[in-house]
């Protein structure tokens, strides 16, 4: 009998009204491996983490399963679930057909030991990729028109502006706080230099503390338009 080990990831709330929660996922890896005969040994997840990066907790369990020679197969409900990125998708099934390690996506069906299977599996993970790049790209475009109309366009404000009501409000005290960055961002200052004078006049970040060039760097970035 082979030796079966799973992977499950949700990202947002939204996959979970649509069919792809953790608890379904894992139903699907385990009905899969009662019909072809597995012996699941393990199920790593990764809840509320995107997939375009492999820095993920639950991700590198299941690598590390892997590399120590833990299982024979690893158990997806979908492509979608263990990358995003296609690089990292090639990356990672080459790892696995390194240490002999077959590697199944329940939804796609995929067979990845034909020519046509891998052929197919490549193809639709350049889709998905495609399709995760169109995404960002509409959300950066909304929060581009949504900060020139004067709309709330993040979660929390930056400094000099509070969100009211779904707009923008200017908060004249931090406001100055801002134009003083950017005038001696003007005039040539790094990061650090700028924190070094605010904290010299007394101004303080949000939570109270001082300023650093991290703080500088994020302030500039969330006021420029």
């Amino acid at each position: 009998m082979k030796r079966g080990i799973g992977y499950i990831r949700v990202s947002t709330g939204r996959q979970v009204k649509e069919g792809l929660s953790l608890d379904q996922q894992t139903q699907k890896i385990k009905d899969y491996c009662t019909i072809n005969n597995i012996f699941l040994t393990a199920i790593y997840n990764d809840e509320g983490v995107s997939g375009k990066s492999t820095k993920r907790a639950g991700y590198r369990k299941l690598i590390a399963a892997v590399e120590n020679s833990e299982t024979d197969v690893v158990i997806c409900y979908s492509m979608s679930r263990l990358c995003r990125n296609f690089r990292d998708y090639i990356k990672t099934t080459d790892f696995f057909k390194k240490h002999k390690v077959e590697y199944v996506f329940i939804k796609e069906n995929i067979d990845p030991s034909t020519a046509q299977g891998r052929l197919v599996e490549n193809i639709m993970q350049v889709i998905m990729e495609f399709e995760r790049e169109q995404i960002s790209e509409r959300r950066r475009e909304s929060c581009a028109y949504r900060k020139e109309n004067g709309l709330q366009y993040a979660p929390a404000s930056p400094l000099g502006i509070d969100f009211k009501k779904g707009k923008q409000v200017a908060n004249n005290k931090e406001r100055k706080v801002v134009e003083l960055a950017k005038d001696w961002k003007e005039k040539g200052l790094d990061n650090g230099q700028i924190a070094n004078e605010l904290n010299k006049k007394g101004y303080t970040t949000r939570k109270g503390t001082h300023f650093d060039r991290h703080n500088i760097f994020s302030l500039l970035k969330a006021t420029s338009v």
